[in-house]
């Protein structure tokens, strides 16, 4: 099982991954399979060759592949991403368990 994790959108690059870092160490166990939902994206795009205006439609496709392994977990207060998958695709598993910061409070 792949758990998906999708944070809180910010604007800066460097913030955003320092972010992503501390919850990944909040969330997930030594021999779980946890990436971020960005990090999934740079993997796909680096794989596939993936153009920057397709990024959002090779993510979909991904997941609507893999569905049946995959758990979204929406750790975030936005919840962009969990508003735009569970839109966008029938029958993901997604749990929310919002990261206890007040950075975005």
């Amino acid at each position: 099982m792949i758990k998906i994790i999708l944070t809180n959108l910010i604007p800066d690059r460097n913030e955003q991954e320092k972010h992503d870092l501390k919850i990944l160490e909040w969330i997930c166990k030594e021999n779980d399979n946890c990436v971020t939902v960005l990090e999934l994206s740079k993997i796909l795009v680096a794989e596939n060759k993936v153009k920057p205006e397709r990024i959002m439609e090779s993510l979909l496709n991904y997941l609507k592949k893999n569905r049946e392994n995959i758990v979204l977990i929406d750790t975030s207060r936005d919840h962009y991403w969990r508003d735009t998958f569970e839109d966008s695709i029938e029958g993901l598993k997604i749990i929310h368990n919002p990261y206890p910061d007040t950075l975005f409070q």
